[in-house]
């Protein structure tokens, strides 16, 4: 899937559970904030659990290797204009750490631009010059986005990893043909209520528990009309096709994790 490169898995907060379900860790690293020896793939939020972080200034680094972390990722932007910092800012960062805290610290940069399509292909070729500033204080570059996942052997020499995070959940590749799996993630709700007259279905998805705006129904005929802490209420052209106690799909939406983050995940093992 990433040829020669390892595979390095993100879990957000909202699906941190389903680490121990692994069957084995991947080649690369484990992104996360809660999880026990993972990177922290976020600003600011790095804890004990974690055994790196990702930094942007020397005062966070600082910090956090005062409380024994030795290996650092410094977020390198390209074309996304998030987190990321400048070429010359990241070295001089790196530099900084090498010569303040200690020569030992490891530390890798990470190539914010997630979900890089093909517009911003033509990026990689700028990334041999990028090296050429980072190779003194940096062991490798991490790159994110399931883009990559059947481009790999495209990538610079100096990425080590390719990390993928929603990809786990949807089987999706964004910017790609390729669909090597379905969602693996199904929001299940039932009918409370039917109103034939009005075409209205009333069903337990309000926004307490999901997103039901990000939630895209199996029934094409359901339209979402209003939302409440624990109803949804439907327009149904078929309104009497359905009944009290049925159970209606649904699909979150990839690109909305708050579709997710409420979620109320039970498991069923076969």
């Amino acid at each position: 899937m990433v040829g020669k490169r390892k595979l390095s898995l993100i879990f957000k907060e909202y699906c941190e559970h389903l680490v121990p379900l692994l069957d084995e860790r991947p080649s690369g690293e484990l992104f996360s904030i809660g999880v026990e020896d993972s990177v922290c793939y976020a600003l600011g939020l790095a804890n004990s659990r974690n055994k790196a972080a990702m930094v942007n200034t020397l005062a966070s680094a600082s910090f956090l290797y005062e409380h024994g972390m030795k290996c650092f990722y410094i977020p390198i932007d390209t074309g996304d204009e998030r987190e990321g910092l400048l070429v010359k800012d990241a070295a001089s960062l790196a530099a900084s750490i090498h010569e303040y805290l200690s020569p030992d610290i490891v530390i890798r940069g990470m190539i914010t631009n997630g979900c890089i399509n093909d517009v911003h292909f033509k990026r990689v070729t700028e990334w041999y010059d990028m090296w050429g500033y980072l190779v003194n204080h940096f062991v490798s570059l991490s790159v994110g986005g399931s883009y990559w996942l059947d481009k790999a052997d495209q990538l610079p020499f100096c990425v080590e990893d390719v990390r993928i995070g929603r990809f786990m959940l949807f089987g999706y590749i964004p910017f790609s043909d390729k669909r090597p799996g379905g969602n693996c993630l199904t929001v299940e709700s039932e009918v409370l209520n039917v109103n034939p007259r009005n075409g209205k279905v009333l069903l337990d998805l309000g926004d307490a528990y999901c997103e039901p705006s990000m939630c895209v129904p199996h029934n094409k005929d359901l339209v979402l009309e209003d939302v409440s802490s624990n109803y949804a209420v439907f327009k149904s052209g078929k309104a009497s096709q359905y009944s009290v106690g049925q159970r209606v799909l649904f699909t979150p939406d990839y690109r909305h994790s708050s579709a997710l983050a409420k979620l109320k995940v039970e498991f069923a093992y076969e």
